[in-house]
């Protein structure tokens, strides 16, 4: 039984069309957090990687182009009731690119939780039921996992999710909701997105046999 749960990790990520989208400038990412807000921000551009990061520590959030893509990430693993993910993701947004909203290829969002179990989780009989004799590890093994995709009928939503048990009492799950579609949600959808993926992820945990 799943005695407690805490969210590690959380981010959003913006898939864009265009392959040759050029990248926000410098100046672009600087401007994005102002005033107190913008106290102790840091920029990284790294051309060779095709990269620009910027985390703005007084608000918890790091804002990062890779690619085509644009992640904006809560440093501080807030719960979706007080999380700034779907806020700041549309001020980004719309900051970055003031006079058209590019097209998307999807969008999606990436939870990690640690939840702690109430009984003692036998990662060995798991391996058994699994891998073959020939292949036993015995107390040797340190940790298990597996993971799994769904499609959904709309066609439009992906879960993946991958399970690692990394202690006796320790269960961690890592949930990718990806969405295929091509206008940029606005906030409330967002929201909404995060706030269901985020519980379907506790769903999961508390139906897993362990």
């Amino acid at each position: 039984m799943i005695l407690s749960s805490s969210l590690h990790k959380s981010n959003v990520i913006f898939v864009f069309r265009d392959p040759n989208l050029p990248a926000p400038e410098n100046h672009d990412f600087m401007s994005l957090f102002g005033g107190e807000e913008g106290k102790g921000t840091q920029f990284v551009d790294d051309p060779f990687m095709r990269m620009k990061i910027l985390d703005a520590s007084k608000l918890g959030i790091q804002v990062a182009w890779e690619g085509r893509r644009l992640r904006i990430e809560d440093l501080a693993a807030r719960e979706p009731e007080t999380s700034l993910l779907a806020e700041r993701a549309v001020s980004v947004l719309q900051k970055l690119f003031p006079a058209t909203l590019p097209r998307l290829e999807s969008f999606g969002f990436n939870v990690e939780v640690y939840y702690q179990n109430s009984d003692v989780i036998q990662i060995q009989e798991m391996f058994k039921n699994v891998i073959p004799e020939p292949f036993e590890i015995g107390e040797g093994l340190l940790d298990f996992g597996w993971q799994w995709t769904k499609a959904h009928k709309n066609g439009r939503q992906v879960d993946g999710y991958f399970l690692k048990v990394t202690a006796p009492l320790e269960l961690v799950i890592h949930h990718n909701a990806h969405f295929n579609e091509s206008e940029i949600p606005d906030e409330k959808r967002l929201i909404n997105c995060f706030s269901s993926m985020y519980e379907q992820t506790h769903v999961v945990a508390k139906s897993l046999k362990l």
